[in-house]
């Protein structure tokens, strides 16, 4: 599929207010790089109380592709200060995860759904009690 532009008419979109994001395991693109599983937590603009989630997987390299081009449009609409804006908001929220990730790492409960529930005190994933 070529790399171009095309013009793209939105009709009631998604207005997405909260957002997740883990790597996926098991999914990789053709690259051999895992994929990314997004979820979209929100409502169609026509029926806001309606909310909705919506789950994806996001190869990387189409990640890359979606974020290298908003990047681009920020700066030619927006400018070169909000693009810097945009970069340090972005620094700002990977710091962040990263220091929740290394704590639900050390509290055991970043193996499986029952530890992160439970804040590491059971487990399905056939960690005995979340010692690894």
């Amino acid at each position: 599929m070529p790399r171009e532009f095309d013009f793209v008419k939105a009709s009631n979109l998604f207005v997405v207010g909260n957002t997740g994001v883990r790597i996926d395991p098991e999914a990789y693109c053709e690259h051999g790089a895992t994929a990314a599983a997004v979820f979209l937590f929100g409502a169609r603009q026509r029926t806001p109380e309606s909310t909705q989630r919506i789950d994806t997987i996001v190869p990387r390299c189409v990640m890359a592709e979606l974020i290298g081009t908003l990047q681009a449009q920020i700066r030619r609409t927006d400018g070169e200060a909000a693009l810097s804006q945009f970069l340090d908001d972005v620094d700002t929220f990977a710091a962040e995860a990263d220091t929740a990730l290394e704590q639900l790492h050390t509290e055991r409960r970043d193996c499986c759904e029952a530890g992160f529930r439970t804040h590491g005190r059971e487990h399905t994933c056939g960690e005995a009690g979340g010692q690894r």
